[in-house]
């Protein structure tokens, strides 16, 4: 079951899906039900396996329910994600979506930190003692993306994306990106960039296709995520990856694209491997 269309910071309309903290209704109905109605200081909420018609919550002991998952298709700024008269609805998110990826609350981008307010935090926003904008997320000192690959785990299910892909040359980028140091993060053609934690289901597309990240969605991405000014950026992908890259990093060190064949790019990752798991005194020929 979907959570209704105009879900939004500040407005949480009848029959939204939320959860509340444990122990604040009898533990037979579930934690989850569905906002009847939102007061001043308690929420109205109907629970399926309950036999009242509905119960009376305090605000604060009040969430959105459910794993939420972030499309790769973002809004173009931050305030479409308002409520009418500061923005549109959200209509990219939803709880069962599909083709969006797992983010934990935690670790949600500054914009949809709303995700995972209490409802009294929704009210203080609607009236206006709370703002949209997360706290200033610092960029890492050093950034380094990684492509995706085509061949993923056999099962097809969903997991991280950290072990969804299991080809030997995303390994061999990873292992590369691993030794060279810094943030790194896999650039999906589906999802846009990705955390290794965050979980993705399998898919089949590659850049440039119908379908698949764009500049705009790749630079939206880095913007949320506090990546966008990193001044020390690191591609091991080919030549499609690396293009895309650049556009948002036009800075960006891409030493797979000098080479002539996957075969010699194999050779320069095992190289970049062992020259900086146990670091050298020169640089790295790229």
């Amino acid at each position: 079951m979907s959570q209704p269309d105009d879900v939004a910071p500040g407005v949480l309309p009848p029959g939204t899906r939320v959860r509340c903290t444990p122990g604040t209704v009898p533990s037979y109905v579930g934690n989850s039900g569905t906002v009847v109605a939102v007061g001043p200081k308690f929420t109205r909420i109907a629970f399926a396996l309950d036999s009242v018609a509905d119960r009376r919550v305090a605000n604060d002991k009040v969430t959105l329910d459910g794993v939420w998952r972030l499309l790769h298709r973002w809004p173009q700024h931050p305030l479409d994600a308002g409520p009418p008269g500061r923005g549109g609805p959200v209509r990219s998110l939803g709880h069962e979506w599909p083709g969006g990826f797992t983010r934990t609350v935690d670790s949600l981008m500054p914009y949809w930190q709303w995700l995972g307010w209490t409802v009294q935090q929704h009210l203080e926003y609607a009236g206006g003692a709370r703002s949209l904008e997360g706290p200033p997320i610092a960029a890492p000192n050093r950034l380094v993306i990684v492509g995706c690959g085509h061949k993923k785990a056999v099962d097809r299910g969903r997991r991280d994306a950290g072990l969804m892909y299991t080809g030997p040359y995303h390994l061999a980028c990873r292992r590369a990106a691993a030794a060279w140091g810094g943030h790194v993060s896999i650039l999906s053609a589906k999802y846009g960039l990705l955390e290794l934690e965050d979980v993705i289901a399998a898919y089949d597309l590659r850049i440039g296709q119908p379908g698949s990240v764009t500049v705009e969605q790749l630079r939206w991405q880095a913007h949320q995520y506090g990546l966008l000014n990193c001044s020390d950026v690191t591609v091991f992908a080919g030549k499609d990856y690396a293009h895309l890259v650049r556009q948002v990093w036009p800075h960006a060190f891409a030493p797979l694209t000098a080479t002539k064949s996957q075969g010699e790019q194999h050779a320069l990752l095992a190289k970049i491997t062992r020259m900086f798991t146990d670091p050298p005194a020169g640089p790295v020929d790229a």
